[in-house]
């Protein structure tokens, strides 16, 4: 006797559930990512503006070439922070498409356990039926 559909499509519902868990630890990885950048970005911005504040705070006569390199490193410190913003951007947009990709599998996966629980439901079915029709057989030939 060939397999029912229920069980044949039990294979499918576990790849599908294996590719949701996929999606859903590559969603987690990325909003992971996400925060340690913007926690990243928060220190860069920090000691920005701890550096300023501590230079602003000195009042003692500054020598130009002190003025100089303090400027050129507030100036990486910018290039580093608009970096890290560039960096928070693509990330963003990165758990954005992961998290459409958890979503779509996740519709899939249900898609397709309603499926297999239709598919047992009419099996459920069709065996009652045939087991009603033996029993109906078996009254009709203990009457003849």
């Amino acid at each position: 006797m060939a397999s029912k559909r229920s069980k044949r499509i039990e294979i499918v519902v576990d790849l599908a559930r294996r590719a949701e868990e996929t999606a859903a630890d590559n969603f987690t990885q990325a909003k992971g990512a996400l925060e340690l950048a913007e926690e990243q970005l928060r220190d860069l911005a920090q000691y920005y503006q701890g550096y300023v504040e501590r230079m602003q705070a000195n009042t003692r006569a500054v020598k130009p070439s002190e003025l100089i390199q303090t400027r050129a490193f507030l100036q990486q410190l910018s290039v580093a922070i608009r970096g890290q913003e560039h960096q928070i951007a693509l990330l963003q947009q990165q758990l954005q498409q992961r998290q459409l990709a958890w979503h779509k599998s996740h519709l899939k996966t249900r898609s397709l356990e309603d499926l297999r629980t239709r598919y047992v439901r009419e099996e459920h079915d069709a065996d009652e039926r045939l087991e009603q029709k033996a029993l109906d057989e078996w009254v009709a030939q203990k009457r003849d």
